[in-house]
């Protein structure tokens, strides 16, 4: 493996079965759904296809106490009233 150079695990992949025992994999990519599906088609010299699905995933509702993401984009915005149009002294950029 050390021929190849360093490796990257870019995400992980889970083995499942479907009720009609089908073989299936299932993960996330940050913020997409993963799935990799067997074909039923498969090349000239009789090797398995598999397709690679991507599905935008819905945000989870998180039950630790790390704030989601438009939480702490909310909170790092600026409240109305402490925004100010002057700019301050020895300030070198001006807006």
């Amino acid at each position: 493996m050390s021929e190849y150079g360093p490796s990257l695990t870019a995400l992980k992949l889970y083995k499942r079965t479907s009720q009609k025992g089908t073989t299936y994999f299932t993960g996330r990519m940050g913020l997409l759904k993963v799935a990799l599906l067997k074909s039923s088609e498969t090349t000239d010299d009789g090797c398995e296809i598999w397709n690679l699905v991507l599905q935008q995933a819905e945000e989870k509702t998180r039950q630790d106490s790390k704030p989601s993401r438009q939480t702490r984009a909310t909170a790092n915005e600026p409240l109305p009233e402490a925004r100010s149009s002057r700019s301050a002294p020895n300030d070198p950029l001006p807006f």
